[in-house]
């Protein structure tokens, strides 16, 4: 008899184990794409597009401004509305992306909220979403690097 109370305890605990992993794995909010499908995209720049793109673009899409403040301009860009990206994840924002049979694209003046506001929709399983990207690379170099020769090392001999 002591032996089936005790196995009792033991099935009671392998039920609430078993129901809190199903709890978990029918969960909404988790990730559901693959990641390293994220990274790919990222690295070959095909989640990007220009505004000259944009512009030429045929088909419809709306423009997500993920910044606080004005630095955007968004009467210059159809189909624009403004999410602080602190707000990004709002049942009334969600709903917004979940209706929108358009393409998404991100904009904001910071390229790193924009590249976490897109991990973080595509990873929620939200299909075609780009970033705007600024027209000029920031990166590249305005000049040729050329050492200063002026300058001596300490143990080069005068």
């Amino acid at each position: 008899m002591e032996q089936l109370k005790n196995l009792r305890y033991v099935f009671l605990f392998l039920i609430i184990i078993m129901v809190l992993v199903l709890v978990r794995s029918f969960n909404p909010n988790l990730f559901r794409q693959d990641p390293g499908k994220a990274v790919e995209v990222a690295q070959n720049n095909s989640n990007s597009i220009t505004l000259t793109q944009l512009k030429s673009l045929n088909t419809q899409y709306l423009v997500i401004n993920l910044g606080s403040g004005g630095g955007f301009d968004s009467v210059r860009i159809k189909n624009s509305i403004n999410i602080p990206v602190e707000n990004l994840l709002d049942k009334t924002n969600l709903t917004i992306f979940k209706e929108s049979k358009d393409e998404i694209i991100l904009y904001s003046t910071d390229a790193s909220t924009t590249a976490k506001a897109w991990v973080i929709l595509n990873q929620l399983g939200f299909k075609k979403l780009f970033i705007l990207a600024p027209e000029v690379n920031p990166e590249a170099f305005k000049y040729i690097f050329q050492p200063d020769t002026a300058v001596r090392l300490e143990n080069d001999s005068i």
